[in-house]
């Protein structure tokens, strides 16, 4: 969907979230505003001649262009819910972007707030995502159905990490371990799979 995302091989998108529109109440305001102030203003700005209809044109391309630029910053702000991660892209400006990522196996924890009365009332929150090893953490802001967004990242933990009926995680230490490989020892265990896997189709065919 986005260029500066590549997705892994085998990996799918599930889930797209943004900012509830609500949470851009005051934008669009402004927006409205700024695009009917010069139809309110058409009789006196055309009475002026050629100066009045330059400052008609310009505050309604100042209009749109403000409205373009907000609904960039809504749809390039955005957090990606895949099979193997979740992303959070924050676009802070047109040439200001921000993308983190955190694979399942180092979610820490996972939990959402509602604060404030507008939340409350409009039923919109923030995901939080805390990294294992980290202080810092991932926030998806402003989204819809808090909750339900939370399920599913916690759903899809469970199943990529493989949790046992004891309720541990045997996939944790395994990925921790080759995340401390360096290329040429991952390129040799990869290799050292492929020959398994291949031994294994060999065998299962005779």
């Amino acid at each position: 969907m986005f260029r500066a995302i590549k997705l892994k091989d085998g990996e799918e998108i599930l889930l797209i979230v943004r900012q509830t529109p609500i949470a851009f109440s005051t934008q669009i305001l402004v927006g409205l505003f700024l695009f009917l102030l010069p139809f309110f203003l058409l009789f006196p700005l055309f009475s002026w001649g050629r100066r009045g209809i330059i400052i008609f044109g310009a505050l309604v391309i100042g209009a749109i262009a403000f409205a373009i630029y907000q609904f960039i910053f809504w749809y390039f702000n955005c957090g990606i819910i895949t099979n193997q991660r979740v992303i959070d892209i924050d676009q802070r400006s047109l040439f200001d972007r921000v993308i983190s990522e955190v694979p399942y196996y180092k979610i820490d924890d996972i939990s959402y707030n509602v604060k404030g009365l507008r939340q409350t009332l409009f039923g919109y929150g923030n995901v939080v995502i805390a990294i294992r090893g980290y202080r810092s953490s991932v926030t998806l802001r402003n989204i819809g159905r808090p909750a339900m967004v939370q399920e599913l990242i916690l759903g899809v933990e469970r199943q990529v990490r493989g949790w046992d009926k004891a309720g541990e995680r045997p996939m944790d230490r395994v990925m921790e371990e080759m995340d401390k490989l360096n290329p040429v020892e991952r390129k040799a265990l990869a290799v050292a799979l492929k020959k398994i896997k291949k031994d294994d189709e060999i065998e299962n065919s005779l």
